[in-house]
């Protein structure tokens, strides 16, 4: 069986931003970098993009627990989140 993505040709080389909130089902002790592993290789294995060295900007949280559990993924490009800054008016703003 081949690994075929559902929205777009796998990012071969494109520097990706990966935004993750887990919500567990309950308060057991959980590691939130095992969690992290499990969810990049699985993006890696249904070919959003070749190789999770890819991804050059996290955000990931760990939320309150609530039943049944659950887990959060947004995928993008770092260019579609420069591009959406620039429409904003982000642009070149310093802190």
């Amino acid at each position: 069986m081949q690994n075929v993505p559902l929205f777009h040709d796998c990012w071969e080389s494109e520097y990706v931003l990966l935004k993750v909130r887990a919500v567990p089902p309950d308060k057991r002790r959980r590691d939130l970098d095992n969690i992290l592993k499990a969810i990049l290789d699985g993006l890696e294995a249904a070919r959003v993009f070749a190789d999770d060295s890819q991804v050059k900007i996290l955000d990931v949280q760990m939320l309150e627990p609530k039943k049944p559990g659950r887990v959060y993924v947004e995928v993008s490009t770092i260019d579609d989140e420069i591009g959406a800054l620039k429409t904003a008016g982000a642009e070149g703003t310093t802190v």
